[in-house]
This record gives structure tokens, C-alpha cells and sequence, in this order.
């Protein structure tokens, strides 16, 4: 028999959904050692064995039913010239431990590659920049006690990179193929309504609202939705092969690669590619399939520690898969 949700439980769900698509991809401007990287040795052959591709760039992994953590993958590359890139799949709301941990790791790249649609001539984002997503952005922030992107992390480093549309280009490509983005969100909320997930009622919410523990309690039915991978794949539109053929995602990524490999190009060897999770599944196809490189290597860092004694430790678990 086909399980049919009340429409209460529909526009909950739809609404998370939306949520976490939205901030998946937005354009904004596991055990308690210490974090380690699961790339190969410098120097080490490239012939052996590929590492597989992970299910998916976000993870849950639960400790009890109220405690555990939100995971963002860090993917690495290598390809047979030497060149090494992390795929770091990035939460824009997460713990401040989690982006104190990307900042510390940042000094040791050539160059971070990061997202960001801005006018050409604009200088990097600065810290506290706002908008109107920003604003919801810190909104959510405030409710789930968490950090946002762009008020931890610095884009003024000398060896950050913008590698993303313009606000131009994006505008036009809007353009020229006579879509929206108000289209594309719609589809996410759409996706929402039928997706695997949290199933809550109004009333539960309300419940989860009044309880002395509602952030850890929100940030795990939050990170239920984040973690569906339907809710990220609602985001794009791939072929047969996985490329990802939408403006919001395909695009972006196609103008990413491209600085890449202009990157590459002039002798910077070690590169950090810095994106929303949305983003993750049509890189890993078109850096493996068209630029040369192999997996060699996933990491996983704790995003959002929920519930139980982990808030007291200040930096991220690594887990390598």
C-alpha cells in the first residue's frame, strides 16, 4: 500500500527541504582522535586502487537518538603530474570549531578555490557581508547555535582564489536559457514534498520549540534533511553521465574547473576546492572523467556536533573512510 503523509507532514517536511536545498548550493557571497588526512603519502604511486566515491558529500552519524554529528566530506585528488585538490563539501552554517579547523588547514594549500557569485571587479566578500539570504542565513544561526560562513571564515587570504560566475555571467545564463532561479527553487520544495525524512506535525515542532534542549533537538530534524540525498540531487539536473547540465550547479562547476586548471597552469601544485555540498556529486564526475585526476582519499569533519559532552572538545573529528 502506498503511504500517503497528512498535508501537515507535507509542508513540514517541504519546508526543511527547501531550506536545506537552498543553503546546499547557495550562492553566498567519527571517533575522538585528533582530525587526519586520508590522501596518500606525497610521493606515494598513483596506481593503486581508487578510493570509491562517498554515498553522499553529507552524512549523519548518530551516537544515541538526540546525540551525534552532522559530517562534511573532504575529497581528495591526485592526478599523474603531481597535483593534488581537497574537495572540501562545505556546510554555510556549521559549528565554529568546523570553520576554525578549514581556516587552520587553509595555509597549507597553493591556492583555495572558492564559490562565490559577486560582480568581476568586487573585492572578496568581507566578514559580516549582507543580503538577504545572509540574513536568513543568520537567522537560522541564531536558532540552531551555529556559525555563519561568511562571519568565520576569511576571504582575504592572500592565496584564496574566486572561482565561481560572476554576478554577470550568472545573470546572464538566467538569461539565455529563459529560466529562473525562483524555478529551481520551487523544484527543491517540490522534491521535499515526497522525500524520505523527518516526519513531523506542526504540534511536534511546537513541542521541540518549548523544550529546554530545541537546539540540539532542531539540529538533528535539520540534519536529517540535510543528510537525504534526494534533497541534494533535487538541486541539478545530470545526464546520463552525471554532469550536472543546471545553471545553479553545472555551470558554477564548470567555471570553477576552469580556474583549476588555470591554477594548475601556473605552477601552483596544491589545490583546495571550496563549495557548497550541492556541488560535490558533478565535481567528483568531471574531475575524475575530464581533468585527470583519481580518488585517493575521504575524510569526514564534524559540521555540527548535537547533543552529548562534545561541545567541551574545540576541534572537528577526522574519520577516514
Amino acid at each position: 500500500m502506498t503511504r500517503t503523509n497528512p498535508p501537515s507532514h507535507r509542508a513540514c517536511r517541504t519546508g526543511l527541504a527547501f531550506l536545506a536545498g537552498l543553503l546546499a548550493a547557495s550562492c553566498d557571497r567519527t571517533s575522538g582522535q585528533p582530525a587526519r588526512a586520508a590522501a596518500e603519502p606525497a610521493g606515494q604511486s598513483p596506481a593503486s586502487a581508487e578510493v570509491p566515491a562517498p554515498e553522499a558529500p553529507i552524512r549523519l552519524r548518530r551516537d544515541s537518538d538526540r546525540s551525534g554529528a552532522l559530517q562534511a566530506a573532504v575529497v581528495s585528488y591526485r592526478r599523474a603530474d603531481g597535483a593534488s585538490l581537497d574537495l572540501m563539501a562545505v556546510l554555510h552554517l556549521a559549528d565554529e570549531r568546523y570553520f576554525q579547523e578549514l581556516e587552520r588547514r587553509f595555509g597549507g594549500y597553493d591556492a583555495v578555490l572558492y564559490e562565490m557569485v559577486k560582480p568581476e571587479r568586487a573585492a572578496p566578500v568581507q566578514r559580516g557581508g549582507d543580503n538577504v539570504l545572509s540574513m536568513v542565513q543568520r537567522g537560522m544561526c541564531r536558532a540552531l547555535g551555529l556559525t555563519f560562513q561568511l562571519d568565520a571564515v576569511d576571504y582575504g587570504r592572500a592565496n584564496f582564489v574566486h572561482a565561481d560566475l560572476t554576478a554577470e555571467g550568472f545573470a546572464q545564463a538566467w538569461e539565455d536559457r529563459n529560466e529562473s532561479i525562483v524555478k529551481t527553487l520551487i523544484k527543491v520544495m517540490l522534491a521535499g514534498g515526497s522525500m524520505e525524512g523527518p516526519q513531523l506535525t506542526p504540534a511536534e515542532l511546537l513541542d521541540i520549540a518549548r523544550s529546554p534542549d530545541r537546539k540540539d533537538r532542531m539540529k538533528l530534524v535539520m540534519a536529517e534533511v540535510f543528510a537525504n540525498a534526494e534533497s541534494l540531487a533535487a538541486l541539478g539536473a545530470p545526464d546520463a553521465e552525471g554532469r550536472d547540465q543546471s545553471i545553479l550547479i553545472g555551470e558554477r562547476n564548470l567555471a570553477a574547473l576552469r580556474v583549476v586548471e588555470r591554477e594548475l597552469g601556473a605552477g601552483r601544485r596544491r589545490l583546495a576546492l571550496l563549495y557548497g555540498a550541492g556541488h560535490v556529486p558533478d565535481f567528483d564526475v568531471r574531475l575524475t572523467a575530464d581533468h585527470g585526476f583519481r580518488r585517493v582519499g575521504v575524510e569526514w569533519l564534524d559540521a555540527w556536533r548535537i547533543g552529548g559532552t562534545a561541545a567541551a572538545d574545540p576541534t572537528p573529528t577526522g574519520e577516514s573512510r
